[in-house]
């Protein structure tokens, strides 16, 4: 059994310490990553505070739609449409 662990263990590839090239490729990826989740958060956070208003009976559901709209989704999709840089080719 142990022989088995040892042979298996054995095949695996030997993790290497990144290079500067791939730290520096991978930067973009983990901002992007970032900024997704903080947008993610703030459309969560407008369509609760959207829907309380609605709920405690401040706008209609119109208008609670529409300030979602334009409040929760048009500024982080307007953040990451002006952040996406091309691809190298």
């Amino acid at each position: 059994m142990r022989c088995r662990v040892a042979a298996a263990l054995a095949r695996l590839p030997i993790a290497t310490a990144p290079s500067d090239d791939m730290t520096n490729r991978s930067r973009p990826a983990l901002s992007e990553t970032a900024a997704l989740g903080i947008s993610i958060l703030w459309l969560l956070v407008a369509q609760l505070a959207s829907v309380l208003a609605w709920d405690a009976g401040l706008v209609t559901r119109q208008a609670a739609l529409v300030h979602w709209l334009l409040l929760g989704v048009l500024p982080p999709a307007l953040a990451l449409w002006t952040s996406h840089t091309p691809a190298e080719g």
